[in-house]
């Protein structure tokens, strides 16, 4: 592979996305401070699949300000436990995220972090949601064939 860093760089750019310093301001729309997050993404599962967890965030109308590594991550393992959703219909997969607030969402979860990391947290909350577009129907997980279960 190429220099990671170089290519980092020319992504974001295509994207116009700028990288923070860690101690610096908060950010704002189309601005991170997940650097490192990045370069792992791209070594790890190459360019496209950095550009894919991109598009998630930045084309949607209300997720280019969660470009925070929690989150970043698990967009892109959703990406990669279920690549047919984000083949079969990208912009139903990205409608999905569009109605999802990725930055409350994640204060949420921060909440239970002594119990699983936010990044898994946030993963399981966006399956949920992307499986009610995507997957086959399930049963209820708590419907009424329970109810009497405990009794």
């Amino acid at each position: 592979m190429d220099d990671p860093e170089a290519i980092l760089t020319r992504v974001l750019k295509d994207y116009d996305v700028t990288v923070l310093d860690n101690e610096g301001p908060d950010i704002k729309p189309r601005q991170t401070k997940a650097k490192q997050t990045l370069v792992k993404l791209l070594e790890q599962h190459g360019e496209g699949h950095l550009q894919d967890v991109l598009t998630c965030f930045l084309h949607t109308e209300n997720n280019a300000m969660a470009l925070l590594a929690p989150i970043i991550k698990a967009v892109s393992s959703l990406l990669r436990a279920h690549p047919e959703w984000w083949r079969r219909d990208t912009t139903a997969w990205l409608e999905v995220l569009d109605r999802i607030d990725l930055n409350r969402l994640h204060t949420f979860v921060k909440g239970n972090m002594k119990a699983v990391p936010a990044d898994k947290a946030i993963a399981t909350e966006l399956y949920r949601e992307l499986a009610g577009e995507f997957a086959p129907p399930t049963p209820e997980l708590f419907d009424e064939r329970y109810e009497g279960a405990s009794a």
